[in-house]
């Protein structure tokens, strides 16, 4: 029994450094951007007959968000470690006519029936209060996203 004991703690180490331990390493990575996006009411199909028109990377301290023929956008985040579900982000835009100003938030990120995740991120405008939900009225000036990622197909050989 002895000898099984450390390749079977090896083996759960293995299986660890795997999955996804805290809600940002599950927020990091590459999504294809917008499934849907929402302004004010107003919605958008983001994909055309190619697929997807960009992507949104998410690094541990960095979201770049780049669509086709347009310079990329980027803010610096931090996640708020109070709420549960949905859970807080706020968001400092970097570049553009809205340098330096914050955009608080919230986003889930949850399985979908592809065995991969959808993440939908809901943001006030900057110098509003955090959204206590995704559903709002087109006045109050809220955007939501919602992005799709999948697990990348293994090749046969």
């Amino acid at each position: 029994m002895k000898e099984f004991l450390p390749v079977a703690l090896v083996a759960g180490f293995l299986v660890a450094a795997d999955t996804p331990r805290t809600v940002s390493d599950e927020l990091q990575g590459r999504w294809p951007a917008g499934v849907t996006t929402n302004h004010g009411g107003l919605e958008f199909v983001v994909v055309n007959a190619k697929g997807p028109v960009g992507v949104l990377d998410v690094t541990n301290d960095l979201v770049t968000l780049k669509y086709d023929r347009h310079e990329g956008r980027r803010w610096s985040y931090s996640l708020g470690r109070d709420q549960v579900s949905p859970h807080a982000i706020d968001l400092t835009m970097l570049d553009g006519p809205d340098q330096g100003k914050m955009q608080k938030g919230i986003y889930t990120i949850k399985l979908n029936s592809g065995n991969g995740y959808d993440l939908r991120i809901g943001l006030a405008r900057a110098g509003q209060d955090r959204p206590k939900t995704f559903a709002h009225k087109p006045e109050e000036g809220l955007e939501t996203h919602s992005f799709a990622r999948y697990p990348t197909p293994r090749r046969s050989r």
